[in-house]
């Protein structure tokens, strides 16, 4: 999706430099819906958010929001249904809203494209608050910054879902380009057209009795 740089240096419209890669597995979700996790490295960065509290004025508690700051320093940033467990038991123990986690890691860009990290969701993190609209926010989302980001796509937990995660439409290429790809999704779509001619029969055995 190239966007257009206009003489008044309006840019109009997203400008992807890198190529976009597709990868599509049988049997899993697509990114970006439900992800297992997503990993993104940051440089220092300084947050702001809402923070709620709870204070006693004259016998009587008033709850509220006021402006927090929070300092990170460099790290990864975690997110997805695999982070559940974790988001879990930082709810207990933070005061914002919050959407991702933070695991600090020096080096972290570099550490990221070995690999040498720990995939999924590691156990002990700080949670990320979600910031205050039209405030410094330097930890984003990794493909907004231009940078890229580790995924691991969930895996599909029935045939409606799978059928769903299928490519539809693929008008850029061609299967003598992307020969594994075409062939995967070919194999894929008879075989759910397996799965449903086999529901509709036992849907037919059902009423007969």
């Amino acid at each position: 999706m190239q966007g257009i740089e206009t003489p008044e240096f309006f840019i109009i419209g997203p400008i992807i430099r890198d190529p976009e890669i597709i990868i599509y597995k049988p049997g899993y979700n697509y990114f970006p819906i439900k992800p297992a996790f997503t990993i993104f490295a940051t440089k220092p960065a300084v947050v702001e958010y809402q923070e709620f509290y709870r204070k006693i004025v004259r016998g009587e508690t008033i709850g509220g929001t006021q402006k927090g700051t929070m300092n990170f320093p460099e790290g990864l940033v975690y997110s997805g249904t695999m982070c559940a467990p974790v988001f879990e038991r930082l709810i207990e123990k933070t005061d914002y809203r919050f959407e991702s986690f933070f695991y600090k890691m020096d080096h972290a860009k570099e550490q990221l494209r070995k690999l040498d990290i720990p995939i999924g969701c590691p156990k002990k993190a700080e949670a990320v608050p979600v910031v205050i609209p039209g405030y410094k926010h330097e930890i984003e989302n990794a493909l907004k910054a231009g940078g890229f980001m580790v995924i691991g796509l969930s895996k599909t937990v029935s045939e409606e879902e799978r059928f769903k995660a299928i490519p539809r439409v693929l008008d850029f290429t061609s299967p003598d380009r992307l020969p594994n790809l075409f062939r995967f999704i070919n194999a894929e779509t008879e075989r759910m057209k397996s799965v449903k001619e086999e529901m509709e029969k036992k849907k037919l055995q059902e009423q007969k009795k």
